[in-house]
């Protein structure tokens, strides 16, 4: 498990010898923070093509996807959306 700020990365480290295939991301509600998160996880290594990826955000707010990202599945929680996404 790792907490980082998934807006400003760098390269993964070289201890990951592999891009994550499996993800969750959970950010701050209603700052819009999910879609740049995801675009920057994929631009940085982080995220391998074919990963799943798990994000919260709240349901009140609507979520799309970024480009390259495939929506699988939504499900509603309370006033959580989750959707589960696949990185192209």
């Amino acid at each position: 498990t790792m907490k980082l700020d998934a807006g400003r990365l760098a390269a993964p480290p070289r201890l990951l010898k592999q891009p994550a295939n499996v993800v969750f991301l959970d950010p701050p509600y209603g700052q819009g923070l999910a879609a740049p998160a995801l675009l920057s996880l994929a631009r940085h290594g982080w995220i391998g093509s074919g990963a799943v990826v798990v994000v919260e955000t709240e349901f009140s707010a609507p979520f799309g996807p970024p480009p390259g990202y495939e929506t699988l599945d939504a499900r509603t929680y309370g006033a959580a959306l989750i959707t589960f996404l696949r990185l192209d």
